[in-house]
């Protein structure tokens, strides 16, 4: 059971046959209750595939449910559980049957941990700080598996609350504070956006065993500064840097961490002085909310239907750049109007050629194609929009053919 607990936990073969052949005056040992016990603990030694293992446990503890090997046989469910559930992490692609296995075996680790690391179960050889030990990489081997699971499950609350109790029990894994990020920022929940960047900037700080790699740090510091750019405009570099540093510190945010990461909008509103005066300073993000209360009120898609589809949008809006799909030559591009993480899409029929950066900004008048209520997001058609600030570069020339003469 080497996998996590680190511990040795069943040599059945061998202690089966010593009980049998142990002299009357040995100290007591367990022993098998007849020979089918010991058929069934040499089949569990056998086997090495996980899920066959966890059948032939289960057979095990059905038919000798107070075995004497009770304590050794928890152990080696746990070990089994825990190869299970860690398939759903090294998978590279986990299918809903790898997830739904993964998240029973983590689930059942949690359910038997205080039993399974009772002292009472505890092999003589091992000592109280490496079973302590042992009972923790266990408990946060199930809190990372169970957040993954509902992470990849969209249900992105569980993966939130999971992946808080793996960073209360250790808060230097980097992969675990950049999926806490991930899972926050997919609920679209704009007032939170700052606890995703808060998550995302402890993924890249975090050094140790536990750090992201060097092309994994670079691609997530990466996405760090396209989201603060898009959230907060590219004009603050220095309250990035100051994010950073408060994120190296702890693994949970400050409860006032949205009061510290203000959005280019927070920013304006307050230099404009009240609500009013900022629409009135802004009027296409005044005909943009106009337009977001029509489309998500009941019949709003009658209204598009009637009055946007297809048709160009009079307002000129000012919007950000914040981000786009796929990252060479992307065929559409995220921009946000008034919601900083992004709520419209510029869609082109085919791969545009150009240098694009998250916090730029452009200008639109949008021909609409679609939009969606929750998250609301309007699509753009780039190719009948007025567009500036994208600069579209010529794609590279083709080398001409060149025929040799045989």
């Amino acid at each position: 059971m080497a996998l996590v607990l680190g511990v040795p936990v069943l040599s059945l073969t061998a202690g089966a046959a010593a009980a049998q052949t142990a002299a009357p005056a040995a100290p007591a040992a367990p022993t098998v209750k007849d020979q089918g016990e010991y058929d069934a603990i040499q089949a569990v030694q056998k086997e090495t595939d996980p899920v066959k293992k966890l059948d032939l446990l289960k057979a095990w503890q059905d038919k000798y449910p107070d075995s004497q090997f009770k304590n050794a046989r928890l152990l080696q469910f746990m070990d089994t559980w825990s190869k299970i559930a860690t398939k759903a992490l090294t998978s590279t692609a986990p299918t809903p049957d790898v997830l739904s296995a993964a998240k029973d075996a983590a689930t059942n680790l949690l359910t038997n941990l205080d039993a399974a690391f009772s002292s009472g179960a505890k092999p003589a050889q091992v000592t109280d700080d490496a079973w302590k030990q042992a009972r923790g990489q266990v408990e946060q081997q199930a809190h990372m598996v169970l957040g993954y699971v509902a992470l990849q499950q969209k249900d992105y609350p569980t993966a939130e609350a999971e992946f808080k109790k793996f960073v209360q029990l250790n808060d230097q894994n980097a992969q675990v504070a950049y999926w806490w990020g991930t899972a926050i920022a997919s609920e679209h929940q704009i007032q939170r956006t700052p606890e995703a960047l808060y998550q995302f900037a402890r993924a890249v700080t975090i050094t140790g065993p536990a750090a992201l790699g060097a092309a994994g740090k670079k691609s997530a510091d990466d996405y760090l500064t396209r989201a603060w750019n898009g959230y907060c405009g590219a004009d603050v570099p220095k309250e990035l840097t100051d994010l950073k540093a408060m994120a190296a510190k702890s693994g949970i945010p400050p409860d006032d961490i949205d009061k510290t990461i203000k959005s280019v909008v927070e920013r304006e509103k307050e230099k404009a002085g009240s609500e009013e005066a900022f629409l009135a300073q802004h009027p296409d993000i005044k005909l943009w909310r106009d337009l977001k209360a029509q489309l998500t009120a009941p019949d709003g898609d009658t209204y598009f239907t009637n009055s946007m589809k297809g048709m160009l949008i009079p307002q000129e809006f000012k919007a950000k750049i914040v981000s786009w799909n796929p990252d060479t030559n992307p065929t559409e591009i995220k921009i946000s109007i008034d919601d900083p993480s992004g709520d419209a899409v510029i869609k082109y029929e085919k791969p545009l050629h150009a240098k694009l950066n998250a916090g730029d900004a452009i200008t639109i008048q949008g021909n609409a194609a679609a939009f969606t209520k929750d998250p609301f997001l309007v699509t753009f058609d780039g190719d009948q929009s007025k567009i500036t600030g994208i600069t579209v570069e010529k794609p590279p020339a083709k080398k001409p053919v060149v025929h040799r003469k045989k």
